[in-house]
């Protein structure tokens, strides 16, 4: 459009007068520096919160129907540099009442447990459980559930950074491994847990109450146990670490 054009255009209230605009090219280091202001700023979506944050986020959280039967998460307990990485199913009545996991005559298997392998729990363990509430009915956990509760377990497992990680029982280990498969069918051999360059060896036993119920079910949670013991001595004696 010319600039007689323009004035009749202007005299007619066509409208405004659209003019081509002019580009002004960019630099290469002025877009190499836009890209690089996006990258250094975006945010990780799989960065973990730390412990105390997670913590608050565990003690708020109303994901299922569990959170209306607890008396409080049951978030886990132990060392923060621990070496081994225990996960159970779920609390029952006495981890919901004093808020630690494992504390009842199931915590005091597990104890016996460890320590028959020079492992102690004080000192060595962190211990946590596939999902943080208790069920009114104390049935098993649901898949849903477990899949709520399986951020959790994972930025706990990238916080910690175990060695190894004993899963006690199928519910623990679908947690874990994210499967949906029975105990039996993973016992006896060592699985991985991936989270991006971190990979951690994980090994399943059958869960607490079920060895209360069926003793005879010990002699072969001590060979798991004997296998995460040379899983851990193995990974020791070839210099990897978690």
């Amino acid at each position: 459009m010319d600039k007689r054009q323009r004035q009749a255009w202007r005299a007619l209230s066509l409208g405004p007068v659209w003019e081509p605009r002019r580009m002004v090219p960019a630099d290469a280091s002025t877009v190499i520096g836009v890209i690089e202001a996006i990258e250094v700023t975006a945010p990780s979506a799989s960065a973990s919160p730390p412990w105390p944050s997670l913590r608050q986020v565990v003690a708020e959280c109303t994901g299922c129907p569990r959170s209306l039967s607890r008396s409080a998460p049951v978030f886990g307990s132990g060392q923060q540099e621990a070496v081994w990485m225990v996960v159970a199913d779920q609390p029952d009545a006495t981890d919901d009442a004093s808020g630690e996991p494992c504390s009842g005559v199931s915590g005091q298997l597990l104890e016996q447990m460890l320590n028959a392998i020079g492992v102690s729990r004080g000192r060595d363990v962190f211990i946590t459980q596939a999902v943080k509430c208790r069920a009114a009915d104390d049935r098993r956990p649901q898949p849903d559930e477990i899949a709520v509760c399986s951020g959790h377990l994972r930025h706990q497992i990238e916080l910690l950074r175990p060695s190894l990680i004993l899963a006690l029982g199928s519910s623990a280990a679908n947690a874990v491994l994210s499967v949906g498969t029975p105990d039996r069918d993973l016992r006896g051999r060592v699985h991985f847990w991936q989270g991006g360059a971190l990979q951690i060896p994980v090994v399943v036993t059958h869960d607490l109450p079920a060895l209360l119920r069926h003793p005879q079910g010990k002699a072969q949670a001590w060979s798991d146990l004997r296998l995460a013991r040379r899983t851990l001595g193995s990974q020791a004696s070839s210099g990897q670490s978690a």
